[in-house]
């Protein structure tokens, strides 16, 4: 079992002084995180889709073993909503997917984050993602995939068994927002933490961190967890992603 764990994005004003060094320069916070953590989940992505020399130099600062996840854009989640209804849907994820693949071994995941709006199509959902799984394998790579519902229509079995058909990840989120359910679809497990109370703004206890490594520990038959901490706040993210490091790697 491979166990990856970071943080939602890894540029935060407030972050500076706590967890980057005053003296840490902008152009150096990747690096700098990459000595902390293998890996990071993308936020920025899901406004704006970076360039393909973008993604080229975060391929050529990573270090060897660390891995990126990458947020599909908004446009395609919550303003198309998944439908595929026209060719400029069909050309930005074209775009989208090619622009990724330049991470290369650097590449961990994609991670589609649906709005709290849409509720269950599983029509929708399986024409899309058929759609999608198409477009990876016409350019010959193999991201691992997660999706995260957050209307409590999707989840029931026939969801599920559309995501082990295609082998996505069902994201296991924690926070006091969405509904959450303790599934798996897929060789690969994605867990996302939005904050115990407060909204990306809240401290998990190392108490509930204990449980989360123990959870995850015991699931030997997933292949590979990718976890991932959204409560950026105060630096919250990276106190309780070190922690959940620490004791998973204390138990394993």
């Amino acid at each position: 079992m491979e166990i990856l764990i970071g943080t939602s994005g890894w540029i935060y004003k407030h972050w500076n002084g706590t967890f980057y060094p005053q003296e840490v320069k902008e152009r150096e916070k990747l690096t700098y995180f990459m000595e902390n953590f293998k890996t990071v989940e993308l936020n920025a992505s899901f406004y704006r889709t970076p360039a393909l020399s973008t993604f080229k130099k975060w391929h050529d600062e990573a270090k060897e073993g660390f891995v990126f996840t990458i947020k599909l854009s908004r446009f395609i989640s919550h303003i198309k909503r998944l439908v595929l209804d026209d060719d400029e849907i069909r050309s930005v994820i074209t775009y989208i997917l090619q622009n990724v693949k330049e991470l290369g071994e650097h590449l961990g995941a994609i991670l589609i984050q649906l709005p709290p709006s849409l509720k269950s199509n599983n029509e929708r959902l399986e024409k899309f993602l058929d759609f999608f799984t198409g477009e990876i394998k016409k350019l010959d790579y193999n991201p691992d995939i997660a999706i995260e519902f957050r209307h409590e229509t999707w989840f029931n079995e026939d969801t599920y068994g559309i995501l082990r058909k295609y082998n996505i990840a069902f994201v296991i989120s924690d926070s006091t927002a969405w509904p959450t359910a303790h599934v798996f679809t897929a060789e690969h497990s994605y867990i996302r933490f939005h904050g115990p109370e407060k909204l990306f703004a809240s401290l998990y206890s190392d108490e509930q961190m204990k449980w989360w490594a123990d959870f995850i520990l015991e699931h030997k038959e997933i292949k590979k967890f990718y976890v991932y901490f959204n409560n950026d706040e105060h630096g919250y993210a990276i106190v309780n992603s070190k922690k959940l490091i620490e004791l998973t790697q204390q138990a394993g």
